[in-house]
């Protein structure tokens, strides 16, 4: 239901686009936030997701890759070779690994969400809660921060400092805003869907 002269509350110069199902706020095309419960304006869009759904779907992509990998080896292993020196190991391994980042580019693509990301029911969105775009998520959230962890590799002793700034980086999830570093790098938040 939307009255003709009513006005978003965040924002008095837009129309409102409809009723926040939450608080009953009107709510604009720019600020508001489609749920699966209906409407929400930017002040009740989706509430951040709980580490412990956060880390639960951190362990299930990361379990992709590691299934991925020990089939690949498993594959190998029982032809009688070595995987790590083996040219049809490594062609195992590339397609392993190849399948799982391809499953993931297409969630990614298509319903904006990494494999444990929709079987726990929370996404990546932008910090007023609509969804993040694609390229925010691929390239500012996870290529950049990648780089940015793999940078101090490369430089000799610093590369000894690498796990404990990526336990740095992951600690700030434990702050109010539980927002990782890849997150203030890509101004987004991690918020449920379901």
């Amino acid at each position: 239901m939307r009255p003709a002269a009513a006005r978003c509350a965040a924002h008095p110069d837009a129309p409102a686009l409809g009723v926040c199902t939450r608080c009953g706020t009107f709510a604009c095309a720019d600020c508001r936030a489609t749920e699966l419960g209906g409407l929400r304006c930017v002040t009740c869009g989706p509430a951040d997701a709980s580490l412990e759904r956060r880390a639960a779907a951190w362990v299930v992509d990361t379990a992709a890759w590691v299934v991925a990998v020990l089939v690949a080896w498993q594959s190998s292993h029982t032809r009688g070779s070595d995987w790590a020196q083996n040219a049809e190991g490594a062609r195992t391994v590339v397609w392993a690994t190849g399948s799982v980042t391809l499953l993931q580019l297409a969630l990614q693509l298509g319903v904006g969400q990494s494999l444990g990301k929709w079987l726990l029911g929370v996404r990546v969105a932008r910090l007023d809660g609509r969804p993040a775009e694609w390229w925010r998520v691929i390239f500012v959230r996870n290529l950049a921060f990648t780089v940015l962890l793999s940078a101090p590799s490369i430089l000799p002793l610093v590369g000894l400092l690498q796990p404990v700034i990526w336990l740095g980086a992951q600690a700030l999830v434990l702050t109010p805003e539980r927002r990782a570093l890849h997150d203030y790098l890509a101004s987004t938040r991690v918020v449920t869907v379901r």
